[in-house]
């Protein structure tokens, strides 16, 4: 909504000038339940690996997940944290239900790993900050041209599937909605192209 949202806005714009945008921010669950009532006509979401009843959705990136540390953490690598009998740093996350999380979970379940939230938090950023804060090791998503705070570092989580990040609406796509899904399938595209070509 921040980083990727305006710019795409601003395209639909050009079509349709009249447009009035009412932006909303929240859980995965009550996006779903905000398209199920008609109180919103779109949404960008993480998809879930199994699409709701009624809902029609285009997939657009798919996104590593990552964990993040605090800058002065001796953690280099997650393979570190796997070899533990057992791993004492808090665990920082978004609520369990999110599509990351659950992903996150499967891919420890997959590996023997028992590791649970101890903190839930609301948002992104607010991992960030709490990992700056020494309270712990926040999961987190790779995001294209997204900086993380300069009081954190990544971890890749390279034996962890991604998340699908995408558009879910219920019912034919009107013309505003058609435009919007143009506009952020070039958008999309774009950031792949710069992941493609960014140095390794």
């Amino acid at each position: 909504m921040r980083d990727h949202l305006p710019a795409i806005a601003k395209a639909v714009h050009k079509q349709f000038p009249a447009l009035k945008l009412t932006l909303r921010e929240g859980y995965q669950a009550e996006v779903e339940a905000w398209l199920e009532r008609q109180e919103i006509d779109l949404a960008f979401t993480l998809l879930r690996n199994r699409k709701p009843a009624g809902f029609s959705y285009l997939p657009l990136l798919k996104i590593p997940l990552i964990l993040i540390v605090a800058r002065r953490s001796r953690i280099k690598s997650a393979g570190e944290l796997w070899a533990r009998d057992r791993i004492e740093e808090s665990l920082i996350t978004l609520p369990a239900y999110e599509a990351m999380c659950q992903s996150f979970q499967e891919g420890l379940s997959r590996k023997g790993i028992d590791w649970f939230p101890s903190i839930e938090v609301s948002s992104l950023k607010l991992i960030e900050t709490y990992v700056a804060n020494g309270y712990g090791i926040g999961l987190f998503l790779d995001i294209p041209k997204a900086e993380l705070s300069p009081q954190v570092r990544s971890v890749p989580l390279p034996d962890f599937e991604p998340v699908t990040f995408g558009v879910l609406w219920r019912g034919e796509a009107n013309p505003v909605i058609q435009a919007f899904l143009e506009s952020t399938q070039e958008r999309a595209q774009a950031l792949l192209g710069a992941r493609r070509m960014a140095p390794a």
